[in-house]
This record gives C-alpha cells, structure tokens and sequence, in this order.
C-alpha cells in the first residue's frame, strides 16, 4: 500500500459527502487509538437513509450481500484490470 500524505487525507476529508459525515469520526478515531477494537462494523454506522434514494439503498444491500457471500476484489486486483 502507498504512503498517503496527510495533505491527501485532508482532500480526502474534504470530499466526504455531507450524508455521510455523521460516521467519519467514529472511523478515524478507531484508526487513532490503537488501544478500540478498530473501526465500527460498516452495520454499526449511523446512516441517514432519507438522504439516500430507494436504489441507493438497494446498491448498498446489495454490497453488502456480496461482500458477506465472499464476492469481492481486493483493491490490488481491481487496480491491476483497471488501473490505479
């Protein structure tokens, strides 16, 4: 994995959607203190479901069902078909 800058993170940051911003402190508190468990179960997040459309939705579950089924890539894979 590369080394990212915290001038890239702080992009970063500044580019999370309103709609989900309520979780991106309990996240980056887990990646602080080493001593929590680590980050929440994405399950665990608070989401404000009427921000999102009834597709959203569904293409979330959907990822989700994959991800638990065992049908996903790493990032190093999709990379390599579809570059960095």
């Amino acid at each position: 994995m590369s080394r990212v800058t915290r001038q890239e993170l702080r992009r970063l940051v500044d580019r999370v959607p309103d709609t989900c911003t309520a979780m991106a402190p309990e996240y980056l508190e887990g990646l602080i203190d080493p001593a929590r468990e680590g980050p929440p179960a994405i399950e665990s997040l608070p989401v404000d479901k009427r921000a999102l459309s009834a597709e959203a939705i569904g293409a979330i579950e959907e990822g989700m069902a994959d991800h638990e089924a065992g049908r996903t890539r790493t990032l190093e894979e999709v990379e390599r078909e579809f570059g960095p």
